[in-house]
């Protein structure tokens, strides 16, 4: 069900020129959970029927976590303490209103080894310099690693609580440089181009000089935390694959779908204008639906319970 749509004020764009738009109306979940959201943009210099690629995203909203992951961490990560330096990891948010930062989570991998020492570190971000700077703001007090951390969620208190008010902040975990004591940090998903950042101390990542931030591709799971620490563990993954699964995808008209379990689910197929195409109820775990006699291109398909829904696109080729 869409609860909400806004769009932004037009502008003049150049060949190969990017722009922020921002919506003409704001929204505030009215509650906590899983909200999926579309973007794209659409240009009077263009056949009035074209619009761009649509952009999705999924967002589990919470009171007071800030994160960029998808909550399930693996094998893929970067290691922070090294024998060649003590490195740091970190991600860029966007703060609209002014909050107090309490603390940092960062879900540490297997390897990590108990009684090495890590710390948090917030920074205010300079968008106005190339490359961007970053402003240390305050740093937590060392914290020893326990027996019980690896592969789990660890929180590190800042000795106050800081105020940051609007504009760009990176939360970040550090280490020091030691032969033998070391820890990773788990990444989850993909990172937006800029905003997921490692700094070099010492361990010639790349070919800039010590100290330099270098932005990486995969997300750090590391979460600045607002007042206390959200006790939700849900993750995007859990919520799309425990309600179900979708498949081929691409198709050449046969969807193939998996639920959960064999209550009544409402199934919904949009174009990408929003027109609905096909509306049914299923109540089989597994059931079949062929869209073959539609027009290829891309659509999208909404499963719902009442209580949860997922939404993917879907390629018909």
């Amino acid at each position: 069900t869409q609860i909400f749509s806004s769009s932004s004020d037009t502008t003049t764009l150049a060949v190969l020129d990017t722009s922020i738009y921002m919506a003409n109306q704001t929204f505030a979940p009215a509650t906590p959970g899983v909200y999926d959201m579309r973007f794209w943009a659409s240009s009077d210099q263009l056949p009035s029927s074209a619009s761009s690629d649509t952009s999705y995203m999924q967002a589990i909203i919470t009171d007071t976590v800030y994160g960029r992951d998808y909550g399930n961490g693996g094998n893929s990560g970067w290691r922070v303490a090294r024998d060649c330096g003590g490195l740091q990891l970190g991600n860029v948010f966007d703060i609209y209103v002014t909050d107090t930062l309490t603390s940092v989570s960062a879900y540490l991998q297997d390897y990590s080894v108990p009684g090495t020492n890590m710390y948090g570190v917030i920074y205010e971000v300079d968008t106005t310099t190339s490359p961007w700077g970053f402003i240390m703001w305050d740093q937590t007090s060392d914290y020893t690693i326990q027996q019980q951390d690896p592969d789990s969620w660890v929180t590190i208190m800042f000795d106050d609580p800081i105020e940051l008010y609007p504009g760009p902040w990176m939360i970040a975990i550090g280490s020091y440089a030691h032969p033998l004591d070391t820890f990773g940090i788990s990444t989850s998903g993909d990172a937006e181009v800029g905003m997921s950042r490692i700094q070099d101390n010492g361990c010639n990542l790349g070919s800039q000089s010590f100290g330099y931030w270098y932005w990486v591709s995969s997300t750090p799971m590391i979460r600045m935390n607002f007042g206390d620490v959200s006790s939700s563990s849900t993750s995007i993954e859990e919520s799309k694959n425990g309600l179900v699964q979708i498949y081929p995808n691409p198709t050449q008209g046969i969807l193939n779908i998996t639920l959960a379990d064999s209550r009544e689910y409402t199934v919904k197929i949009e174009d990408l204008l929003g027109k609905a195409v096909y509306s049914d109820i299923i109540s089989e775990s597994n059931s079949q639906i062929n869209i073959s006699n539609y027009q290829k291109g891309i659509y999208l398909i909404t499963i719902s319970d009442g209580a949860n829904s997922y939404t993917e696109k879907i390629i018909f080729e």
